[in-house]
């Protein structure tokens, strides 16, 4: 019985949040902290989260989505978004189940990383918030045996895409935002923009291209010299 009400809600959900979006389109992402006791919404959120997280971009294209994190709103500014080199960039190819993320750890090249994407297991909840409009519901990244998690992600089923500022997710929808539990305090990622993408999209192209084992093994062998 409780699932069926969980489809219903989703249901109405979808209908409800049925908005004209044309691809590509471009999703911008606050970050910053709240009190562990402040509800989830942008107002409530100051512009130190404790984590140093940057803020984020993710654009939406038919079969890939494209993450860049940035800290000053200028850094946005390319005509053609993905022809630069940024750490934690990643390129989503959901056609061919791949991503690609750029890479420059302290002492080593730049790196282009090629991965095949790990669907990530969470708990799905039947907790819902609105951000900017769309009904998100909660999803709980599920713990290992012994261990405790205590990150949170809301997705919006109206916006098909599993696509969070970590890559590929496998959730049922586009994340629009993300809480991490730390105490008396959550840091979290936000949305606060939706619209329409008119600039230029390409697949990262800059960095020495590398299988995700050969970067492993080039951060091992740093690590022990």
């Amino acid at each position: 019985m409780r699932g069926t009400f969980f489809l219903f809600v989703l249901v109405v959900a979808l209908q409800s949040d049925a908005q004209q979006l044309q691809l590509p389109f471009s999703v911008k992402y606050f970050s910053g902290s709240i009190r562990s006791t402040d509800s989830l919404l942008i107002k409530n959120v100051g512009k130190k989260n404790g984590l140093g997280l940057p803020n984020y971009e993710i654009t939406i294209l038919d079969t890939a989505a494209l993450i860049r994190p940035y800290e000053r709103e200028r850094e946005r500014a390319e005509s053609m978004i993905g022809s630069g080199f940024r750490s934690h960039t990643i390129f989503v190819d959901l056609k061919n189940q791949y991503q690609y993320f750029q890479s420059e750890p302290i002492g080593l090249d730049k790196f282009l990383v090629q991965e095949k994407y790990r669907q990530t297991v969470y708990d799905l909840i039947n907790d819902s918030i609105s951000v900017l409009g769309y009904t998100c519901y909660k999803a709980v990244l599920k713990a290992k045996p012994g261990n405790q998690t205590n990150s949170v992600m809301w997705y919006a089923p109206s916006l098909p895409y599993p696509i969070s500022h970590l890559g590929f997710s496998g959730l049922p929808g586009l994340v629009l935002a993300s809480e991490t539990y730390n105490g008396k305090s959550r840091a979290v990622l936000i949305a606060t923009e939706i619209k329409t993408e008119k600039r230029t999209i390409v697949k990262p192209f800059k960095g020495k291209p590398v299988t995700q084992e050969t970067f492993f093994k080039a951060l091992e062998t740093l690590r022990r010299n």
